[in-house]
């Protein structure tokens, strides 16, 4: 049975927003330097829809959580290598080990994504993707699909790599946290409403409070997104973003 899916972000990297002034790359990984954001992003093959669609089609319910009704979110960590192949992936937050196995089976089978490049080379690049399983109300037959809830996924200005410019411009790492040698990753789950609006954002997985409210008062002030599109008409969309905030070593 397929999966009726959300893929609420496509996180960019561990860090979506870098405050600090440190050069990317600073953790090193097997393999070499592994960034958490780099000049270019990587790009799975046709973009948000294309990883929607990847997922949609190799995503399989397990049987037994379908049976029990287990619903969750499970956040995928993974390298993307300079070959656009992926590598080192782990489940970062799981939501049951029967949805985190499958969403951990499924991830590295996708074909080679664009790689992300740092001063015009190909390089490694760490990238979290949230992956979302539910039932609808009534728990159909294991031989019956599930159909998304969403044809078109919502796109923020200037796709991806505007998202990741808006953030990294705007975030501000919080002097205290900073002096305290606070980081971590915080995830921001907000609402993209019917007209494209940024709506209830609440931190879902936090680190510190000073990261925490620093993390929703930026997600706060983003602007106007593309909506999410069902059946030809703009309905809303949960989105989740995880944003780092990294110290230099």
């Amino acid at each position: 049975m397929h999966l009726r899916m959300l893929v609420a972000a496509l996180a960019l990297g561990a860090g979506t927003a870098q405050a600090q002034t440190a050069p990317a790359g600073d953790t090193v990984r097997v393999g070499g330097k592994v960034y958490t954001y780099a000049e270019q992003q990587p790009q799975p093959p046709g973009g948000m829809q294309g990883l929607m669609k990847f997922l949609g089609s190799h995503l399989q319910y397990p049987p037994e959580a379908l049976q029990q009704r287990i619903e969750g979110r499970v956040f995928v960590t993974f390298v993307v290598n300079p070959e656009g192949r992926i590598e080192q992936a782990r489940v970062s937050k799981g939501a049951h080990p029967l949805l985190d196995a499958e969403a951990l089976r499924v991830l590295p089978l996708m074909p080679a994504w664009t790689p992300g490049r740092q001063l015009g080379r190909p390089v490694n690049v760490a990238y979290t993707v949230p992956v979302t399983f539910r039932l609808p109300p009534a728990a159909p037959a294991a031989a019956e699909p599930v159909k998304y809830p969403y044809d078109v996924m919502a796109e923020p200005p200037g796709g991806m790599e505007g998202l990741m410019r808006r953030l990294a411009g705007t975030l501000r790492y919080p002097p205290k946290a900073r002096s305290s040698g606070i980081q971590g990753r915080v995830f921001v789950q907000f609402l993209i409403d019917s007209a494209g609006q940024v709506q209830e954002p609440v931190v879902v997985k936090g680190v510190h409070p000073l990261l925490d409210e620093e993390a929703v008062r930026v997600i706060r002030t983003m602007p106007r997104w593309t909506p999410a599109r069902y059946q030809g008409r703009a309905v809303p969309l949960s989105f989740t973003l995880p944003v780092t905030f990294g110290l230099p070593r």
